[in-house]
């Protein structure tokens, strides 16, 4: 048998060599033998064989057809698996730079794709080998029947199905048929994952957030800058400012640092940084994070909730005045437990917080995606890190401030998209952590590859998720 440089040298143009992982005897590393960089990991099993292959770095070239990259993917299956158990062409994912080609067995009753049972390989857009790997060779399938039509399957299904009616940017990078606007719609925030052929009740997913029925109300006004009300003054200095893609970044130091540093907010510096970020044209705050601090020992009076959440609310109203009447809290325990004392005297954990979450409404409706949250020190009171997500009231303003259709209208518009197909899901695995196949039905759109997430409650319309140009089996 060839050993692993001798098979993959191929896919590389360059001299490779290969080194055992200290920590994992089947990962070997893939190094460039000039340069002596990691360039790419190999995953044996315990018979020598390669079940899996990653590749760091890849170059561009011209662009092949997606027939030629299965073609590609074809020939690959057979000089990387020779002996493996039989499978087809599962789904092509078209992933922008490059493409997922996939191949599955099939069960031997129904004639339906076992998914993970397979070989899945990533290509370059240009047809260069990014990765592959064998997966899900030993499994368990379920004996079961049907004891339930597509018909029944549907209606137990719908059971399921729950629309909220919010406000929604339908952005062309999440929609197929999106178009950056906001709309009024039915939103789908509960369905059933699968209907099982035995009919039993299907297990629903719920994608919603609890609120608060009241508005917030905000304190009386403060004396204080919003600049000394998140905690920069008068004990940082401004020592640094970026503009990009029209939003500002401002660094702030208790003592300059001696080295370089990050305009990346969400990335820690070894320096005690804050960080900033305001839109540069209105000049509003958006984000800030201060210099994470250990946890303070148990004699340190702790805040309450309550004084914690005035913070949180003095600030965002100081920073956006006209949001009042338009805030929800999302619900969540007062009585949170505490953070465990490390007993490590050499390492005392985070600083412990509060975390609140504003959700914005506009004529009542709910707009989503924009959530603002704060987290308030529970010793300090002072704040760790915001983010405020407010959408702007123009947009908003020109839209219809009730739906013309009901929610029964949305759903019936729903259930015209889609039918019930017989698939196969793993629901749970064996002793040995092999998966368990059972028989169920599951959505599959008529129109669409992708899922309908949303209908527009004035015009109909429904929308639904991009899942780039893929081909599914």
């Amino acid at each position: 048998m060839m050993n692993i440089v001798e098979q993959i040298q191929f896919f590389f143009p360059f001299k490779i060599g290969s080194t055992v992982n200290e920590w994992d005897p089947n990962q070997h590393e893939i190094m460039n033998t000039s340069t002596q960089e990691e360039v790419g990991v190999v995953t044996i099993d315990e018979q020598g064989r390669i079940v899996g292959f990653t590749r760091y770095d890849w170059g561009s070239g011209e662009s092949i057809s997606k027939e030629e990259v299965l073609a590609k993917s074809n020939s690959l299956l057979d000089t990387l698996f020779p002996n493996r158990t039989p499978v087809e062409l599962s789904s092509i994912l078209d992933m922008d730079d490059h493409y997922m080609v996939i191949f599955n067995q099939k069960d031997k009753t129904y004639g339906l794709f076992l998914h993970g049972t397979g070989y899945t390989f990533c290509l370059t857009t240009s047809g260069e080998l990014i990765s592959f790997y064998e997966e899900g060779q030993d499994f368990v399938i379920v004996d079961e029947v049907i004891q339930i039509s597509e018909v029944q399957a549907k209606e137990l299904y719908l059971k399921s199905v729950d629309f909220e009616l919010v406000f929604k940017q339908l952005d062309r990078e999440q929609y197929k048929n999106g178009d950056d606007q906001y709309h009024l719609t039915y939103h789908l925030i509960e369905h059933a994952s699968d209907v099982p052929v035995n009919g039993s009740e299907p297990v629903s997913v719920r994608e919603e957030n609890q609120l608060e029925p009241d508005y917030v109300l905000f304190p009386s006004a403060t004396d204080k800058t919003l600049l000394e009300q998140i905690g920069l003054l008068p004990e940082y200095t401004l020592i640094d400012s970026k503009i990009t893609a029209g939003k500002r970044v401002d660094i702030w130091s208790k003592t300059k640092p001696l080295h370089s540093y990050s305009f990346d907010i969400d990335e820690l510096d070894e320096d005690e940084l804050a960080k900033i970020e305001w839109d540069e044209a209105s000049g509003t705050l958006l984000r800030a994070t201060f210099p994470e601090k250990p946890a303070c020992d148990k004699s340190v009076q702790k805040l309450s909730w309550d004084d914690a959440l005035d913070i949180a609310l003095q600030t965002l109203y100081q920073a956006y005045p006209s949001v009042e009447g338009h805030l929800k809290l999302e619900k969540q325990e007062e009585g949170i437990e505490d953070y465990e004392e490390a007993e490590d005297e050499y390492f005392s954990g985070p600083e412990p917080t509060y975390t609140f979450y504003f959700h914005y409404f506009q004529h009542g409706i709910r707009v989503d995606n924009h959530a603002s949250y704060m987290d308030i020190s529970r010793s300090s009171g002072d704040i760790v890190s915001l983010t405020f997500d407010l959408p702007s009231d123009a947009k908003l303003n020109q839209l219809p401030e009730k739906a013309l259709l009901s929610k029964e209208e949305a759903t019936d518009i729903f259930k015209q998209q889609f039918k019930m197909e017989l698939t196969y899901v793993i629901n749970d695995s064996d002793d040995e952590g092999n998966p368990i196949y059972s028989l169920s039905y599951l959505p599959s759109f008529t129109e669409t590859v992708g899922y309908v997430r949303a209908i527009d409650a004035t015009t109909g319309e429904y929308y639904f998720v991009d899942v780039g140009d893929a081909f599914f089996r």
